[in-house]
């Protein structure tokens, strides 16, 4: 049979010598290949990818680059971009070519690779630029762009490689400085002509296709582009039909994507001059824009816009930025009541930044996707305040009744009509768009309610559960596909035999996953990520999820492809596996469903859970073994009827092997899971799991000297330093150690430095729920007028706080302390005492180092060892022990290990009293602010004075008289009248006040100890184990 031969267009273009036959040529093959995939792989089997690249490399070179960018500042300058310059062959050349690879890479996935390969995408990449180019071919290269990205998009959860397609091309774009600054220069421009408008609307498409990774994200940022993308969302706002713009969307959703899940990146947005320009910084009577009608505001320097305050009271509306002559009065936005009501003056509340007011109003008067964009803002915006709660003045409640009753009914409304149109086909156009909202959709709804009990109320009251589940169910129905195997009249036909052809720009790669396939996996990854989310806190959600049938879904999420499975339509489908990203999101879905313990001993058990599990802690990606050893926690609580088949299934020793994982947040989980393995089981089970993890091993987690956490100390005091915030002492106050910032380590993407002055003793806040210490500290000095250097100190230190890995690491590091003495504690913890474990943990590290531990960790920062370590060099300083950080989880897991050992024989109770460094140290803890830590310290009072039988009287009787003089007796006493506020506090205090009368009044007998009711030997008081509650691994015991 006779191979197909090449296009005749594509042999002319070979031989052609003049511009005008390459003209001809390239128009004659873009009209043969324009619907006609089977003349698309005959172009691209022939060896056309090399031709045109070629082509376009001559072209661009012969171009009047400098001509070109005189003629287009000078069109510029006049203030329109409607007058081209000269249109040469050159550009109709490109303009062909440009419009050839868009048609030939929307044929599908498998276009893709030989475009890479010939290198032609990167040139159509340089003809971004606007100043360089005309526009009319700037905007046949953004659309080319747009073309590739959602052809690549279908393959985004399945092939997520280093070297797949899409990695390639996300490389060639963003780590190209020229590329990412046309990008900066198209989101710039000022005008709003209709060709700006088109540049602005493609731009922002593509960032939102493509900006979906962290080092693709902060190149956007540190580049600018962000803020570009901030100004061009400020200037349409100014607008009161901001909802029926176009462009807004893409605005919106651009913005949702590069902020991503990062705060600091939030902050960046938030803060920014055109964001913070809707509305006076300092309201000042000389602050404001020009109202005389000859001048307009300067918005492409993009700085802070402070247009003259307006009557907010009567408009109803913020002020905003205008590029009229005089602010804008809309009074039509009077007449949406809602929105009237929103609509406050600017307070000190970040919430009641004017930039929430809009959005909320979009999200209303806005439809589809244009409504989902503005959601996902606001949703994303929430998180920054959640973590953040000093940046908001009012109770969080407010907030959240918000958007119970605006936001979340809308979204979940929106999922059901989306989910009609996919399920009934309703229309080509409206099935493309309902395919982007129903996972868009999903994933914002379970961003929103994820830590807010009220928000899941109002997903369940608006019907979302039985909604959602028989949404995920729907993703695992058998589909027809569209794609079909391409028909050829020789099936052996490959690359063309001239040997003058590139084989790698000239064969095909894989087909790829088809549309609805991709698209059934994405709306299956949302579905899960919502229901967990709404099954995050009540048990009574997680019953509706099981009684809608769902489980088996959720377990069949849990199996992975095939190893070594291509991403082909032809091979899988909605039952054949699932990929990482799918596997991660069910993990999250049976985390939350496992912690109620009803669910983990009934419906878990039927859908056979545990299996799964254990198979993805052999998975290759370290981020499903991450999220499957969270899932672990919970399984092994020592309730779990799975425990013992997972024990017996090896669970035990690959936790003890992913301990040592070199990824701290591995370390953290399967010690968080080991530490429940342990809780109420055989001795022989808790000496196994020691003897694996290794005393060495267990020393170095116990007191946080990894070679990485040594390296942290400076990043970590840098941090407390600009914080503000010192550390805090045994009462729980905050000490501030050092009063000088130090604010030149830190910048902001290159940003001006700020300016120091009157920044001193000002503080911001922690997140709650990165750092767990931040809790039970007074709530922090808010601010009240910001400056545009408080904002940029702001941003900074949310950037340290989240971005530094010093910072970070020494986070994790004292996560794992914390866990590491619970698990020491529930290796020893038993409620008649577990003497022989105890002495095992003693001789096996040696009392003396055990001791030191413990003692280190009650111990307060001294003021002036820090200032020293802060003056040493940075090689002295990798030396040094980390400080010591007294977080309330390390200071309860310590004061319980004490517990567990004065409930060990009166001989370990009066080792323990020998130290009297330690009773010194555990004195000031009577009195935490912490209601825990105050039980702990009285049960730990309680079992130091316990008398076992009248032959050790005057062993007790001495222990008591050692707590005695070292103040203990006098600290409980001071307990008993209130407890400060905590009636447990009150009544064991009142326990160990009749101990001590008892022991140390010499007119009573020893008999009467022996009998006292009320005083419960054992450490009951205190939880060991409970399930994990923070999606985050920031709680939990």
């Amino acid at each position: 049979m006779v191979r197909a031969a090449a296009p005749s267009a594509l042999h002319e273009l070979r031989n052609s010598t003049s511009p005008e036959t390459q003209i001809n040529a390239l128009k004659q093959l873009k009209n043969e290949i324009v619907g006609h995939d089977q003349r698309k792989e005959r172009v691209i089997r022939h060896g056309g990818v090399a031709v045109l690249a070629v082509i376009l490399s001559r072209s661009m070179t012969k171009g009047t680059g400098t001509l070109r960018i005189a003629d287009g500042s000078k069109s510029l300058a006049a203030g329109s971009r409607g007058t081209e310059p000269d249109w040469s062959e050159n550009d109709e050349i490109r303009l062909q070519i440009t419009l050839i690879i868009g048609s030939l890479a929307l044929a599908g996935p498998a276009y893709v690779p030989p475009l890479l390969n010939g290198g032609v995408v990167e040139l159509v990449m340089e003809l971004l630029s606007p100043s360089k180019n005309p526009s009319k071919l700037v905007a046949a290269a953004l659309r080319t762009l747009n073309v590739i990205a959602d052809v690549l998009s279908l393959d985004r959860l399945v092939d997520t490689s280093d070297t797949s397609s899409r990695a390639r091309f996300l490389s060639c774009l963003y780590s190209s400085k020229s590329v990412i600054d046309s990008l900066h220069e198209l989101l710039s421009r000022q005008y709003n002509t209709l060709v700006t408008r088109t540049e602005v609307s493609l731009t922002a498409q593509l960032i939102h296709k493509t900006c979906s990774k962290d080092v693709t994200q902060l190149a956007v940022v540190k580049s600018s582009v962000m803020d570009s993308l901030a100004f061009q969302l400020a200037t349409r706002l100014s607008n009161v039909n901001a909802a029926q713009d176009t462009v807004l969307v893409h605005l919106l959703d651009a913005i949702s994507t590069v902020m991503g899940h990062s705060n600091y990146r939030r902050a960046r947005f938030l803060y920014s001059n055109a964001i913070s320009g809707l509305t006076p910084i300092l309201k000042s009577p000389f602050s404001g824009c020009s109202t005389n009608g000859n001048s307009a505001p300067e918005h492409a320097s993009h700085t802070a816009v402070t247009p003259k305050p307006i009557n907010q009271d009567q408009l109803g509306i913020p002020n905003i930025p205008s590029t009229h002559s005089k602010p804008p009065v809309h009074p039509e936005l009077l007449s949406d009541p809602v929105f009237a009501s929103i609509a406050k003056p600017h307070s000190k509340d970040d919430f009641d930044r004017p930039i929430f007011t809009w959005l909320l109003h979009i999200a209303r008067q806005g439809q589809g996707l244009t409504r989902l964009a503005a959601i996902k803002v606001v949703a994303s915006l929430s998180l920054l305040l959640e973590d953040y709660p000093a940046l908001v003045t009012v109770d969080h409640k407010a907030r959240e009744k918000t958007f119970s009753l605006l936001l979340i009914p809308l979204v979940v409304r929106m999922i059901e009509d989306a989910d009609n149109t996919v399920r009934k086909h309703k229309g080509q156009q409206d099935l493309v768009e309902a395919r982007k909202i129903l996972p868009d959709a999903l994933l914002v709804l379970g961003r929103m309610i994820c830590h807010s009990p009220s928000l899941q109320r109002a997903a369940v009251d608006a019907k979302s559960i039985p909604m959602i589940c028989e949404i995920l169910k729907n993703t695992f129905d058998s589909m027809q596909t569209v794609t079909k195997p391409m028909w050829r009249s020789d099936p052996s036909e490959g690359a063309s035999d001239d040997l003058s052809v590139d084989p790698t720009s000239s064969t095909l790669g894989d087909t790829g996953l088809s549309l609805e396939f991709s698209h059934a996996l994405m709306v299956r990854l949302a579905a899960l990520e919502a229901l967990a989310s709404i099954a995050n806190k009540e048990d009574d959600y997680r019953k509706a999820i099981i009684e809608a049938g769902v489980m088996p879904c959720v377990t069949n999420a849990l199996v992975p492809f095939q190893d070594g499975l291509p991403p082909s339509t032809l091979k899988v489908g909605p039952k054949d596996g699932n990929p990482t990203a799918v596997l991660i999101s069910a993990c999250k879905t049976a985390t939350a469903m496992s912690r109620s313990v009803g669910i983990l001993r009934t419906s878990l058990i039927d859908c056979g859970i545990a299996m799964p599990i254990m198979n993805l802690l052999q998975h290759s990606d370290i981020n499903v073994q991450i999220a499957g050893t969270e899932v672990l926690c919970n399984l092994m609580l020592f309730f779990s009827p799975m425990r013992d088949g997972l024990l017996q299934s090896g669970a035990l020793k690959t936790l003890c092997r992913n301990a040592h994982s070199a990824n701290k947040k591995m370390r953290l989980l399967s010690l968080w899971a080991l530490k429940h393995a342990v809780m109420q089981s055989d001795d022989g089970t808790k000496i196994r799991c020691l003897d694996e993890l290794g005393t060495g091993w267990l020393t170095q987690a116990l007191t946080g000297d990894s070679s990485d956490s040594a390296n942290s100390v400076s990043g970590h005091s840098r941090l407390n330093t600009q914080l503000g915030m010192g550390t805090s002492n045994a009462a729980g106050e905050q000490v501030d150690i050092l009063n000088t910032p130090d604010e030149s380590s830190m910048d902001i993407d290159d940003d001006d430095e700020v300016s120091s002055d009157g920044e001193s003793g000002r503080h911001f806040g922690d997140p709650a729920r990165l750092d767990p210490s931040s809790r039970l500290l007074p709530p922090p000095r808010q601010i009240q007028f910001e400056t545009e250097a408080e904002l940029k100190r702001r941003q900074r230190l949310i950037k340290t706080y989240e971005m530094d890995p010093a910072v970070r690491a020494r986070k994790i590091e004292l996560q794992i302390q914390a866990q590491a003495l619970d698990f020491i504690r529930n290796i020893i913890g038993d409620a008649k005492g577990n003497y022989e474990l105890i002495d095992h943990i003693l001789q096996t590290i040696t009392p003396g180092r055990f001791f030191d531990i413990l003692t280190a960790k009650l111990r307060p920062p001294s003021s002036n060892a820090l200032s020293l370590e802060v003056s040493k060099s940075t090689s002295q300083r990798e030396n040094l022990a980390p400080p010591n950080e007294q977080t309330p989880e390390i200071l309860l897991s310590t004061i319980q290990v004490l517990v567990h050992i004065a409930n060990g024989r009166p001989s370990q109770r009066s080792l323990l009293i020998s130290h009297s460094t330690l009773l010194t140290l555990l004195l000031p803890y009577f009195r935490h602010p912490n209601p825990e830590i105050r039980v702990a310290m009285l049960w730990l009072n309680n079992n130091l004075t316990w008398l076992d039988d009248s032959g050790e009287a005057s062993s007790a009787r001495q222990r008591a008289l050692d707590l005695r003089n070292a103040g203990w007796e006098n600290a409980v006493k001071g307990l008993v009248a209130d407890g400060m506020g905590n009636l447990d506090c009150k009544e064991r205090a009142k326990t160990c006040m009749q101990q001590y009368h008892v022991l140390l009044n010499e007119n009573r007998g020893t008999e009467s100890v022996m009998g006292q009711g009320p005083m419960e030997r054992g450490h009951r008081g205190l939880e060991h184990s409970r399930p994990r509650w923070g999606q985050e691994g920031s709680s939990g015991a």
